[in-house]
């Protein structure tokens, strides 16, 4: 609910910043998590903090579309190995961006 109401405060063309936890999107724990261009949610079966991760991006991405649709600007703090951005929230996301000619960059962190 914080979350939110932190959204909601943005003046027009605020900057939401946001964090999500990187071990479950990260190279490194590619193994545990198993996330694939063929399978962005990962081993969110067996899993529960996968299954937590993409509950959270899921629930950040309906936040910074109410970011955009408020016209306010967001950063997402992710390595640039992350592979949160094959998720497809985060793909609707990024067109939904585009359309807007907003740019949608994941950088090299």
């Amino acid at each position: 609910m914080k979350c939110l109401q932190g959204i909601l405060r943005l003046q027009e063309h605020g900057l939401a910043t946001c964090g999500v936890p990187c071990s479950s999107f990260i190279w490194i724990n590619l193994h545990t998590h198993q996330r694939t261009t063929r399978n962005p949610y990962g081993a969110e079966e067996t899993r529960e903090y996968i299954k937590k991760a993409n509950t959270l991006v899921c629930r950040l991405s309906l936040l910074l579309v109410l970011c955009l649709a408020r016209s306010c600007y967001f950063a997402i703090e992710q390595p640039a190995s992350s592979r949160l951005f094959l998720l497809p929230y985060m793909l609707y996301l990024k067109n939904l961006c585009d359309d807007l000619g907003i740019g949608f960059i994941n950088g090299a962190f």
